[in-house]
């Protein structure tokens, strides 16, 4: 197929904008793996939300040919536009989804809408918490899951990291942090369950404590 300039504008103008705000939103809200008409149709949806937002002052500017006296001035407006605007959008749109906030007030009228983060994996996996991970080899691991861990997004490779591992007293049940302990990566397919514990209140675990009552 052949690109042409008429081309490019349009998907300047129609997808880059969504694509934008899409991906601000994803930073937050992990999403399902779209197939690409329904992708494309999503871009286009939020680039038409982004200049319903600004029409009033689009509609001004074009109506002036505002980019014939002020050419570089237009060009900001565009970039704004084009990037600025549906990036902050759809970032402000992914703190509110995070936060539950509109589907707690739907909620509050009865309704119980689809949750938009799409597995339980996901929605549990926002939060730090202590884990114990038990493997399909009866293997139990004791960790720390927290701002320096990571567990994949992707459906196919639900592997995980965790920055820091645990021995378990067993009389005491306390849990004592292994010396120069650099954390520990788990393979998605080793994995048969794991139990979260929560944090102490008021405690905090940007840097990882040497030892934990559980």
């Amino acid at each position: 197929m052949k690109i042409t300039n008429d081309t490019l504008l349009y998907i300047a103008l129609f997808l880059v904008p969504g694509f934008t705000m899409n991906a601000a939103y994803s930073s937050l809200v992990p999403q399902r793996v779209l197939d690409q008409q329904v992708a494309i149709l999503r871009y286009l949806c939020f680039s038409f939300l982004n200049y319903a937002i600004w029409f009033w002052f689009l509609y001004d500017l074009v109506e002036k040919k505002y980019w014939v006296e002020h050419p570089v001035i237009w060009i900001l407006y565009l970039f704004f536009f084009l990037v600025v605007s549906p990036y902050i959008l759809g970032f402000l749109a992914g703190i509110v989804t995070e936060k539950g906030w509109i589907r707690k007030l739907i909620q509050r009228i009865g309704l119980n809408p689809v949750h938009a983060v799409p597995t339980a994996w996901d929605y549990i996996m926002k939060d730090g918490s202590y884990v114990i991970v038990t493997l399909k080899d009866g293997a139990i691991i004791y960790g720390l899951y927290s701002s320096k861990s990571f567990a994949s997004s992707l459906p196919e490779e639900r592997d995980l990291y965790l920055e820091a591992i645990y021995d378990r007293d067993t009389e005491t049940g306390q849990w004592i942090m292994k010396d120069r302990t650099k954390g520990i990566w788990i393979a998605k397919d080793e994995i048969q369950t794991i139990e979260f514990l929560g944090f102490e209140e008021g405690a905090d675990y940007s840097e990882s404590g040497e030892t934990s009552n559980q």
